[in-house]
This record gives structure tokens, sequence and C-alpha cells, in this order.
């Protein structure tokens, strides 16, 4: 399972990743939420240890940033860092997203229980997209086709997810740029097709699902 550290302390910063990789994670670290949540676009992880003390971007509002573009950040588990005793603050940290919390100073026994408890709620609930022989497993987000494991670049995958969750939708050009890069569409913008061609050369089988509506949009179909 991938974990992102994000921690402001390097002390805490670095006992926290030694210890989660001797337990066999594969781990990254951050120590300011804006350093998080481009680190989160660029690894993907299926869990983040989140300090709400960090200079610039506070916890609170990175977990909020996280939950509000699952497009571009994604759907990790939230676990919370906080020296904060008081009720509202740990109720501040579930209503902005997250998922659970760890008082520091905190037991590192503690840490590695909750880590095992999301790793057994994702082994239960796996969640999977296939249009033909391409097969998307959300809660790993990766991609094969054919039993082969593809590599796609965040857009790509993004772009693919969408498409896969609106199979047999025909989807206008506006709204596929709107949902996948979270921006205002602009008439004329070809990135979409640049990004269509991409996933053709990658997935061998992916041509014969998508259909161009004649410059307008897409449409993914189980057949052609």
């Amino acid at each position: 399972m991938k974990i992102l550290i994000v921690e402001d302390s390097l002390i805490t910063r670095n006992h926290l990743e030694k210890t989660l990789k001797e337990e066999g994670y594969e781990v990254s670290t951050a120590a300011s939420g804006e350093a998080a949540l481009q680190t989160i676009v660029n690894m993907s992880p299926q869990l983040v240890l989140l300090d709400l003390y960090l200079p610039g971007i506070d916890g609170l509002e990175v977990c909020e940033k996280i939950r509000n573009h699952p497009g571009v950040y994604g759907t990790p588990h939230i676990i919370m860092l906080t020296g904060k005793t008081e009720q509202q603050d740990i109720v501040d940290g579930f209503v902005r997203g997250a998922d659970d919390y760890v008082k520091k100073p905190f037991n590192i026994d503690e840490v590695i229980l909750r880590i095992r408890v999301v790793e057994r709620k994702n082994a239960a609930v796996i969640e999977l997209l296939q249009v033909g022989d391409i097969i998307i497993n959300l809660s790993a987000n990766s991609v094969r086709e054919g039993g082969e494991e593809i590599k796609l670049s965040k857009t790509e995958y993004n772009l693919l997810v969408f498409l896969a969750k609106n199979k047999g939708v025909a989807l206008s050009r506006m709204n596929i740029y709107e949902r996948v890069w979270e921006d205002e569409f602009i008439q004329g913008n070809r990135i979409i097709d640049v990004y269509i061609r991409k996933l053709k050369k990658k997935l061998s089988t992916f041509d014969s699902h998508i259909e161009s509506l004649q410059g307008r949009g897409y449409i993914l179909r189980e057949t052609l």
C-alpha cells in the first residue's frame, strides 16, 4: 500500500517513514500542505497520514481540497495526526473529510494498527470497472489489459475512469473537460483528442470501444 506522510516535524516525519518502510509500505513524505497536494497528484496514495498543523495550507484545508476534487487527488483514506484535544477540533477534521485520527504524542504501534485496518477495508472493497479486456481497479488506481498492467499518467487514468463510469453515454467535450480537468472549457480546445490518442496508443483494444461523435464529444461502448 502507498502511504503519504504529511508532517512538518522532521523528527516525527523521519520516524514514521523509517518504521512504515520497515513494515513493507511504499512511503513518500511532505512537509507542507502545498507539497502534500502535489505529491498526491504524482503518487496516488491509498492512505494519507495528515498533520493538522502545517505551514501555509493547514491540514484541514488539505483534507477539504482532497475531498472536493477527487478527479485530481483521488479518494485516499485520511488519518489525522493531531495534538489538538478539543472535541470540536476533531469534529472539524471529520467534517472536512478525514476518516480517522491519532492524537499526538502517538504510539507507533497504534498507528500501524490503524493502517492495517485501512488495508483490510481496501482488500474487502475492490471496485472494478471493465470495458472489454480493459479492467480498471479503482481501489489500486491501476489498469490492466489482457492481464498485463498498463502504466497511465494521472490525466490518462482519470479520463479513462470517467469514460468507463459513463459507458454507453454520449459525453460532450465540455462535460469531459470540466469533469476530468476540472477547469472551464474553451471552445476549440483539442486537449481531449490528444489524450484519447494517448489511450489508443497505450491500450491496444481502446480504439474498438471509443467512438467520436463528429467533433462534438465521445462515447465509450462495450463494443462498436
